[in-house]
């Protein structure tokens, strides 16, 4: 849950792999990785971080719903992270706006 920026979720592994704290996110679907779903991540990434998890990699992993479908990873990086973020935090305003939810007089700060 990120307090600084009014949202929450629930993600699907934070542990370590190959040495490093990982981040992951599991798709189910037959047609790929999509931005959108680095928006999501992004969005995990900068909640656990504003909790004091350490976040050294992030990945998405798309797994087929039938065993002819393939399989595929996205290790994002921290540019796609960064931009990603802002992505989801503009969204996040319009959603709130939306439904006439205030935001704040300034703007979400990003950083």
């Amino acid at each position: 849950i990120s307090e600084k920026y009014q949202y929450g979720g629930t993600l699907d592994l934070y542990g370590l792999r190959k040495g490093h704290l990982l981040l992951g996110d599991f798709k189910t679907n037959a047609k790929g990785i999509f931005p959108e779903n680095i928006y999501q991540v992004a969005a995990y990434w900068k909640a656990l971080e504003e909790m004091g998890y350490r976040v050294e990699d992030v990945s998405i992993l798309r797994l087929g719903r039938e065993t002819n479908e393939p399989c595929d990873e996205h290790l994002c990086t921290r540019a796609e992270l960064e931009t990603g973020f802002k992505i989801f935090i503009r969204a996040l305003e319009i959603h709130k706006l939306k439904k006439g939810e205030s935001i704040g007089d300034e703007s979400y700060d990003d950083t």
